[in-house]
């Protein structure tokens, strides 16, 4: 069972309590002509308004771009 507390999260497993921070990968790409991939942004942020920052102030900028998205956690 995860539970989420701000940016950190609380794993509880089995009797078993261990804490991770949060925080998501950010990675904006295109395919290239020759069919190649071609990475313009790829970055770690702290929350999902940073995330939302970086998509508006770059979308325009890649308009063909795929922008994905991926929740990590760091164990500690």
């Amino acid at each position: 069972m995860l539970i989420y507390m701000n940016c950190f999260v609380l794993n509880i497993e089995e009797g078993r309590m261990s804490m991770g921070k949060m925080f998501y990968n950010l990675i904006c790409e295109e395919l290239c002509i020759t069919g190649g991939k071609v990475i313009h942004i790829d970055t770690n942020v702290g929350s999902l308004e940073e995330v939302h920052k970086i998509v508006t102030d770059n979308a325009n900028k890649y308009p063909n771009g795929k922008w994905e998205l991926y929740p990590m956690q760091l164990a500690v």
